[in-house]
């Protein structure tokens, strides 16, 4: 089967709510699927480096990734949207593994508190009816497993330019209760490509810090930072992503290596 959907924008914070049952922390341990490593893989054939001695705000290299764990429902999966409209993944939709937090604010207080702090099972997202990229046809979906028979669904945003989102994080009045979906994990393959960029953020004694953005041509779908400290190493392994990173004697430049 051809899956035809597009993954889109994701923000790094972002606080939703909706007509639902409050969110309960699991109490007991998820299947194993729902657990373990999610985000992209980087595809080393594709990997090119821009720039062997970067300074700050230079980009280093690119690549083309791709997500690292993809699935497809086995049996349809109904549920009720916020505002009670019956919505459907079918049997055959391609969903692939994300990783959210559900946060809760203490009353009086300015911080929030991790709900899954102590269990924090992945999360599977997809399109909903069938995983068409169309907007307001399809719907993007991210599903939370809360107890053995019980997930939460929590919807992405549309736009007028079809453009979807999922938070990285959401409220704890985020989404409405259904039943836990069956899905296969297996390799699909997506007709959306994705590329990466790498910038170089900050150098200094202590260490580099970079900045990847992840795009799917249109949109930058995730951008993260990560750390390198010379003290602990001089090697960045994440992700099948292999390059030694040494900096200049006065900190304003690095030396890359590729493995």
């Amino acid at each position: 089967m051809k899956y035809l959907f597009k993954i889109y924008l994701i923000l790094s914070a972002l606080f939703i709510s909706g007509c639902a049952a409050p969110y309960k922390p699991p109490t007991e341990k998820a299947p194993q699927n729902w657990y373990g490593k999610t985000g992209f893989l980087y595809e080393k054939k594709t990997l090119k480096i821009i720039n062997r001695e970067p300074k700050e705000g230079d980009i280093v290299l690119t690549s083309k990734v791709h997500l690292r764990r993809t699935a497809e429902i086995t049996d349809g999966v109904v549920f009720r949207s916020a505002f009670g409209s019956e919505m459907l993944f079918s049997a055959g939709t391609a969903i692939w593994a994300e990783q959210y937090s559900v946060f809760k604010a203490k009353r009086n207080e300015p911080e929030y508190k991790n709900q899954q702090e102590e269990n924090n099972p992945i999360e599977w997202c997809g399109f909903v009816n069938g995983g068409s990229i169309h907007i307001p046809e399809s719907e993007l979906y991210c599903m939370f497993w809360e107890a053995p028979n019980e997930a939460r669904y929590v919807r992405g945003y549309g736009s007028k330019l079809g453009a979807s989102h999922i938070p990285r994080s959401i409220s704890s009045k985020g989404g409405t209760l259904g039943p836990v979906p069956n899905f296969i994990e297996k390799d699909i393959k997506l007709d959306e490509t994705f590329t990466v960029k790498i910038f170089v953020d900050k150098i200094n004694k202590i260490g580099v810090k970079f900045k990847e953005d992840i795009s799917n041509g249109s949109y930058v779908v995730s951008s993260n930072y990560f750390y390198l400290k010379w003290a602990d190493s001089n090697l960045v392994n994440r992700d099948g992503l292999k390059l030694s990173v040494f900096a200049s004697d006065n900190y304003t430049a690095l030396k890359i290596k590729s493995d």
